[in-house]
């Protein structure tokens, strides 16, 4: 717990050691290894997060915002094949999280899938239509369907 709040109070390095302190006690910690991930992609030490979410979807495969978090620190190394794959199974346990088709969407675009991120952005916008968010994605769907 302490950890979670170093992490909130933006003291990634003293949160990460209390996640390790956790793991030492507890190797089969799926939390610590998500919140350690976490701490890692906050830093942009995308390999280290990506092995410590792997660690945690191996305790608990149907974690669906584990799924998430790891597709996000692929998409921070522009692995983009991986970061929707990882979406895609976040989307298999949650059909209903809005940010992995908004996610996703964006990697389908970087990936020049404009069709495939229209209809991402559009399920986005469908489960979150008043969001603060709303208006950069109804802009991205224009832009990609300009094209």
């Amino acid at each position: 717990n302490r950890g979670l709040s170093l992490h909130k109070k933006c003291e990634y390095d003293n949160a990460i050691d209390d996640y390790t302190e956790a793991l030492r006690i507890d190797p089969k910690n799926g939390n610590a290894y998500t919140n350690r991930g976490l701490a890692w992609s906050v830093k942009g030490e995308y390999d280290k997060a990506i092995a410590d979410l792997t660690n945690a979807l191996r305790i608990d495969p149907q974690d669906a915002s584990t799924h998430y978090d790891r597709g996000n620190a692929w998409y921070g190394k522009a692995e983009y094949d991986k970061a929707i794959d990882d979406y895609t199974a976040a989307l298999r346990i949650d059909p209903e999280n809005p940010m992995a088709y908004g996610n996703r969407g964006s990697a389908w675009a970087i990936k020049g899938e404009n069709d495939r991120a229209v209809k991402d952005f559009k399920k986005c916008l469908e489960l979150l239509p008043d969001a603060a968010d709303a208006a950069e994605v109804r802009k991205k769907i224009i832009d990609l369907m300009e094209k």
